[in-house]
């Protein structure tokens, strides 16, 4: 095992192979209703869960950290398509327990972090927040004109966050999804992306949706996007710092500051026509300093770990059928590519986290007993 300040993940071997354990705090017990739901699309395959405890099915092939652009283009065709397929089903999203972030929910909770933060911003960041705050209704009504609808968000969308190989690739780590226009999962992703490449998987995306929704505007939308897609970090972040225990509040006291600064400098880069650069993923994640001392010493975890129920919502048997169709990518063994400690919370945003499990420094993970991995 190895585990993060978020959650944790325990790889246990069983006769022809391993499942994956993963244990999430309260705030992240959707994950499991939503793998039951999405059965048989490119995500982990289930093979129970109650409440905080999901059981997967484990995934082959390699983690995709350091994906080429092809793998990239494949990875952002998969998230269109699943997007697009739940625009008509948001109703259902809402039922299994996903937050909501469409626009009145999100203005409101921006507003609370920013009033909540305001003693820890410069003076020149506390008046342009104030300023895109007032603006945001406006905003999200330009947003709705682009075209592309609310629909499931993954949250924390980028390469490190898939499995697979050859043409199987699947998306890992469901934890952080919500409700919430679709391309507040394009920031992460695109922060990953290498420079060269970068221009290539904007239009990939453009595409994708384009063909998906005739008329729609991707371009324009993300434009207005990309402060509240960093905004809505400072709400996530305030969000653990409230539910979290106080030993862990050092980690993360400083980040919804630090989110709401960069939501003020995009805001004034949008203002000055500057074009908007993708926010990339910082030296250190959920502000915390990358620390590398993961335990060497691996445990057997016990194979009952109190009540799993087998939950099939929706047919969850279809999936039998994970490797067919799935997109390649995703961490050595279902969602273990992020392994967090057992004392609740998983970091899935491209800013979290305090340890760095093998597959995050670009090793194989070690399956003697039961690794850990980047979930």
């Amino acid at each position: 095992m190895i585990a993060w300040n978020l959650s944790s993940v325990w790889r246990l071997p069983v006769p022809g192979g391993a499942v994956w354990m993963k244990h999430v705090p309260s705030f992240f017990h959707h994950e499991g209703r939503v793998l039951a739901r999405m059965a048989g699309a490119p995500v982990p395959e289930l093979v129970a869960h109650d409440g905080g405890r999901i059981l997967m099915h484990e995934i082959p092939g390699e983690d995709l950290h350091g994906a080429e652009p092809p793998v990239l283009e494949r990875l952002v065709d998969l998230l269109v398509g699943l997007q697009h397929a739940w625009t008509a089903r948001v109703a259902e999203l809402l039922a299994l327990g996903l937050p909501d972030w469409r626009g009145p929910a999100l203005t409101a909770a921006i507003a609370g972090v920013v009033d909540r933060t305001a003693g820890q911003l410069a003076p020149a960041d506390r008046a342009v927040l104030a300023a895109f705050v007032e603006g945001l209704p406006e905003r999200f009504r330009a947003i709705a004109e682009a075209g592309l609808p609310d629909t499931l968000v993954h949250g924390d969308f980028h390469p490190g966050n898939a499995r697979g190989h050859g043409t199987s690739l699947v998306l890992l780590d469901w934890g952080d999804s919500s409700v919430g226009h679709p391309l507040l999962d394009q920031p992460a992703f695109l922060g990953r992306v290498p420079a060269p490449a970068l221009s290539r998987i904007h239009e990939v995306w453009n595409q994708a949706w384009r063909r998906a929704i005739r008329g729609a505007e991707p371009e324009r939308a993300a434009a207005l996007l990309a402060p509240v897609a960093a905004a809505r970090q400072a709400v996530v972040y305030r969000g653990f710092l409230d539910l979290i225990e106080p030993s862990e509040h050092p980690y993360h006291a400083a980040d919804p500051a630090d989110w709401l600064a960069r939501t003020a400098t995009l805001v004034r880069d949008s203002s000055g026509r500057r074009p908007v650069q993708p926010v990339r993923a910082p030296s250190r994640v959920k502000g915390v300093p990358l620390r590398t001392n993961v335990p060497n010493e691996r445990q057997e975890a016990p194979m009952s770990q109190g009540k799993l129920t087998g939950d099939y919502e929706s047919g969850a048997e279809a999936g039998n059928e994970r490797n067919e169709g799935r997109p390649a990518g995703t961490p050595a063994a279902t969602e273990a590519d992020r392994g967090r400690p057992e004392p609740a919370r998983e970091d899935s945003t491209p800013d979290a986290a305090t340890t760095v499990a093998p597959e995050e420094r670009g090793e194989e993970p070690e399956t003697e007993h039961a690794p850990g991995s980047d979930l």
